[in-house]
């Protein structure tokens, strides 16, 4: 016991979460369930799930106008000038997740709209367009900056190999070392 204690220090609200969400699964289906999970999402709230979690699991049960914002994607945003460009008065704070998915939302109605993947049109047996899809652009965004994958854009950018150096706001601050 003393191990899992020890690794697994938030169990009894993990344990929490998880009964709760059985209980709910118990009253309706997991489409059900979604759907109001998404409805919630639309107003910027959440139920069991945290707001990462939430968009996670929706993202990956088809609803791609969700971005589970992490540190990965928060970075790449600011330090490209996506949040900088496409942020809105009512939502310009670079701290908040919420605004900055709305920035990168923005970024691909407008920048990417009628922009399509084969391979993901595809894989996924529909056409799906990327200015409509700010969660799959966020997986690209994620495998680029990821430490475990890619590894460009992160805590320590790698600019030279960089792709988007030219228009990035870091690289062209790069006159200050």
């Amino acid at each position: 016991m003393e191990l899992v204690d020890r690794f697994a220090p938030r169990k009894n609200e993990a344990v929490r979460k998880t009964s709760e969400l059985i209980d709910q699964l118990q009253n309706t289906t997991i489409r059900g369930w979604t759907e109001k999970l998404y409805n919630l999402a639309r107003e910027d709230k959440t139920e069991i799930l945290g707001e990462k979690g939430r968009d996670n699991y929706l993202r990956d049960f088809g609803y791609f106008d969700r971005v589970p914002m992490d540190r990965h994607e928060m970075r790449f945003i600011v330090r490209t000038g996506i949040y900088h460009n496409y942020s809105t008065r009512d939502r310009s704070d670079s701290l908040e997740r919420s605004h900055l998915q709305t920035a990168l939302a923005n970024f691909c109605r407008i920048e990417l709209a009628g922009f399509e993947v084969d391979e993901i049109n595809n894989t996924l047996n529909r056409r799906l367009d990327l200015g409509h899809a700010p969660g799959v652009v966020d997986l690209f965004v994620w495998y680029f900056c990821s430490p475990r994958l890619y590894a460009v854009c992160t805590k320590k950018p790698r600019c030279e190999g960089c792709l988007l150096r030219e228009p990035c706001m870091l690289h062209a601050s790069r006159s200050v070392t």
